[in-house]
């Protein structure tokens, strides 16, 4: 089923938003028989911001899912049982993803049981890992700067 497109005095109709509007405001596409999108460039922004924030969220489902076994659900509700915090040192996330978004909390688990200890902010999260769960190494480093705390 084609639509017949016609632009006059220089204005098209959205056939999302239906507001006829000047055609500075349709992206060109080649394939369409006047040349432009049926969409304006504003619909088309919301259309596309929808999307990608569906997709975000779908792939974050996804993600628990497969590498903790929780779903979005389970995940909110251990986040509002720590009062929206990290288990560790209490505060809320305030490290940032590529796209300069506040990361949600990791999902902290044990690397042997698999078992899911808590949810943690990123610096936190680092901590643990690169102490490899190791006991020993923390004590260290905690005594070490006790130590070294007046200096």
């Amino acid at each position: 089923m084609s639509e017949k497109i016609t632009i006059i005095d220089g204005k098209k109709l959205c056939s999302i938003c239906k507001e006829t509007l000047p055609i500075k405001n349709f992206t060109k596409n080649a394939r369409a028989s006047c040349g432009l999108n049926f969409r304006c460039k504003s619909c088309a922004s919301e259309m596309y911001l929808g999307k990608k924030k569906e997709f975000a969220t779908n792939s974050r489902k996804n993600h628990l899912l497969r590498t903790f076994g929780m779903t979005l659900s389970d995940y909110d509700k251990m986040l509002e049982s720590q009062g929206n915090v990290c288990a560790i040192c209490k505060e809320p996330e305030t490290s940032k993803n590529r796209s300069l978004n506040v990361r949600f909390l990791s999902v902290d688990h044990c690397h042997n049981s698999g078992k899911i200890r808590g949810l943690l902010c990123h610096r936190c999260n680092h901590l643990l890992g690169m102490s490899t769960d190791n006991i020993d190494i923390l004590q260290e480093a905690i005594d070490y700067l006790k130590i070294h705390k007046n200096e």
